[in-house]
């Protein structure tokens, strides 16, 4: 059965009926293993897909939780916003590191520095 709705308010329905004969039937068959293709390739790359946020997430929660990170870091790793990480982190049972931007900042100049003297090296 089909129905169409149109803009004038009016309704079109069609019943199709059917001796259960098929004809064309190389044809039919022909149009639902192409039909199944592409529903095998879309769910692997879903799968794939899938699999990639997943590593990408557990990748930002590991170098988060070991301070290799910030939290904005490690949410554009985990290619979420930070609310959504703060929330993955939560799930995950891992403390948040809260530091005063002082503290970040003379952090962050230290690796700076270490960073470059092993470039030097």
């Amino acid at each position: 059965m089909s129905l169409d709705f149109f803009d004038n308010g009016s309704v079109e329905i069609e019943k199709f009926i059917s001796q259960g004969n098929i004809y064309g039937e190389d044809s039919l068959r022909a149009f639902f293993e192409k039909y199944e293709k592409q529903k095998a390739a879309e769910r692997q790359s879903d799968e794939y897909s899938e699999n990639t946020s997943e590593h990408h997430t557990q990748k930002a929660l590991n170098q988060y939780q070991h301070g290799h990170v910030s939290l904005a870091r490690a949410a554009e790793i985990a290619e979420v916003d930070q609310e959504t990480f703060k929330r993955l982190l939560k799930d995950a049972g891992i403390e948040r590191h809260i530091e005063s931007a002082g503290n970040a900042f003379e952090r962050e100049v230290e690796q700076l520095m270490r960073l470059r003297n092993s470039s030097a090296s």
